[in-house]
């Protein structure tokens, strides 16, 4: 449960990109507790879509930000009929994030939306402050969370959000080869924050 809403199995998607048809079929397949949307922002933003492998040590992600914008995903998120819980991801600044939330809060649907500040393939990009999370909650119409990676040191923020989701790739790295590092930050969490 988190903040208030229950899911019926803890089996969720990973948040690849997947199409809206895929999408649709994870949100009807009665094993699946949640559907997980990859990152969005303001506006469509190429990436590199094909740059994403598995291998036996885990996988190598270098998609970064690649999306049709929220625009679309709104577009999208329109036309369902389903009482299943969803997280949307989003990414952008304090003001992009204003815009995007405001886009999303007419929706009738149970959303949970996740404020990535840890993609990997994005440099200079100015962590929220407490400020920030605390006005954007104040005009969210749903729970909001923070998606982190190892490096985070502002644990006092997290202590402001609903979730944390933890943890993002490492260097663009992820599954077996990082799972050392995610067990050590979610035992920090445990230890610093009751925000689950």
């Amino acid at each position: 449960e988190i903040a208030g809403i229950k899911f019926h199995t803890n089996i969720w998607n990973a948040p690849i990109p997947l199409s809206y048809s895929e999408m649709q079929d994870l949100l009807i397949c009665p094993d699946t507790g949640a559907v997980c949307y990859k990152t969005r922002t303001l506006h469509p933003k190429q990436g590199n879509p094909n740059a994403w492998e598995l291998y036996d040590w885990g996988s190598s992600n270098h998609i970064a930000l690649h999306n049709d914008g929220i625009d679309e995903l709104v577009r999208h998120l329109t036309t369902l009929n389903t009482k299943k819980p969803i997280f949307i991801s989003l990414f952008g600044t304090f003001a992009e994030m204003l815009e995007m939330v405001r886009k999303l809060n007419f929706l009738s649907l149970t959303i949970l939306i996740e404020w990535n500040i840890s993609c990997p393939n994005v440099q200079n990009f100015a962590l929220p402050t407490y400020e920030d999370v605390r006005a954007i909650k104040n005009i969210c119409g749903f729970p909001i969370g923070i998606k982190i990676n190892k490096y985070v040191s502002d644990l006092a923020l997290l202590d402001q959000v609903d979730f944390i989701v933890a943890s993002n790739t490492v260097d663009g790295m992820g599954g077996k080869c990082i799972h050392k590092h995610a067990v050590e930050l979610v035992k920090k969490l445990v230890e610093s924050t009751n925000t689950p």
